[in-house]
Formats: C-alpha cells, structure tokens, sequence
C-alpha cells in the first residue's frame, strides 16, 4: 500500500504559475476540524485554541471544547474559498478577518495551512479532522 501523495504549492504540486486547487468547501463543509501548530508565541498567547473542535456549517460554526465538554453554536461566522488556495472566514460581528491558506494535504486528513490575521500576524500550521463530540 503506497502513502498517500502530499499535494499543493508548498509539496512542489504547483508553481507561481499553475498552484495546485487546494481549496475546496466541500471537503470542509459538515465536518469537525480543529487547528494546531508549533508556533510558541500563538500557543502562549491563545492556549485554550487546542482543545476546540469546529463543526463548519454553511450557516455557521459550532466550537466545542473537547476538554471541557462544552459547545456553542455561532451564526455570525461565515467561511468559504476566496480563491484556489485560500479560505476567508470573517467574524461578522465584529469585522475580523482570518485567511487560512492551505498550502498542502497531509497525512490523515490533515491540511497544511499558513493563517493570516490582519495583516501583520500569520501562523503555520495543521487543520486535522476532530472526532465528532455526539457520536458515540
């Protein structure tokens, strides 16, 4: 059984001029997600990220935190591709922008992704599947 191939700009699948599709709103769409990375600064200063798992729907978000066993249902979030290679999801109460670019797929599941904040902050890391909180 061969590994599956890693895919997208950053694994050489594209170029300046041919990057490969990497962003689909249908692989995201009603599925549990939940965002990781090396970086020492974002996990300072935004500990409790790790534990939330996020359902995304097309109305909405749900976040659960797995270690406290708690969610909530948030209909102001929107999310889809902007182009190709890259997600926008915006806070629509409060104006926020994140741009998640998904420079490749991984190995179970997982995306490679470069999110940006404004524009001054960025965060390599991985979007990898979460296990869905209500199924037993």
């Amino acid at each position: 059984m061969s590994e599956p191939r890693l895919t997208g700009y950053k694994y050489g699948g594209g170029t300046d001029n041919g990057k490969v599709e990497t962003c689909h709103e249908e692989d995201f769409l009603n599925k549990w997600w939940n965002f990781s990375t090396d970086n020492a600064i974002a996990n300072t200063f935004v500990p409790g990220y790790s534990d939330l798992c996020a359902l995304t729907g097309q109305n909405g978000i749900v976040f659960w935190n797995e270690a406290e066993g708690w969610g909530a249902y948030m209909d102001y979030w929107e999310w889809y591709c902007v182009n190709g290679d890259t997600m926008k999801i915006t806070d629509t109460h409060t104006g926020d922008t994140y741009r998640a670019q998904i420079l490749g797929w991984g190995y179970d599941g997982c995306y490679d992704v470069k999110i940006t904040y404004g524009t001054t902050i960025t965060v390599n890391g991985d979007i990898c599947p979460c296990q869905d909180p209500f199924e037993e």
